[in-house]
């Protein structure tokens, strides 16, 4: 049996999970990577780590609980590939991989 759906109700899209969401560009980079998130129920970001891939850290960034973006200068480091780790509240992190032209 197949529904008809005319048009799409709040109740439709509350189906779905909600889910973080993390924006950043450009990537490659050349001159600075543009970071920007939106974090679900209570959580947020409370710092931001910029390693290099033997896996030393090259930069530390505290957010605030009002932060939802940031922008890392790329202009001094070497071209290669870059790990940028958000932690979490809650815990939780998300590594992002960043190629510097």
């Amino acid at each position: 049996d197949v529904k008809e759906i005319e048009s799409i109700t709040q109740d439709d899209l509350l189906q779905f999970a909600e889910k973080d969401v993390i924006s950043y560009y450009p990537n490659p980079v050349k001159e600075e990577l543009y970071l920007q998130w939106q974090l679900t129920k209570d959580n947020y970001v409370t710092s931001i780590n910029l390693y290099s891939l033997t896996g030393q850290i090259l930069r530390t960034y505290q957010q605030n609980l009002q932060d939802n973006h940031l922008t890392i200068p790329f202009q001094n480091y070497p071209s290669g590939i870059y790990l940028v780790l958000l932690s979490y509240k809650d815990g939780g992190e998300k590594s992002i991989k960043i190629i510097k032209q």
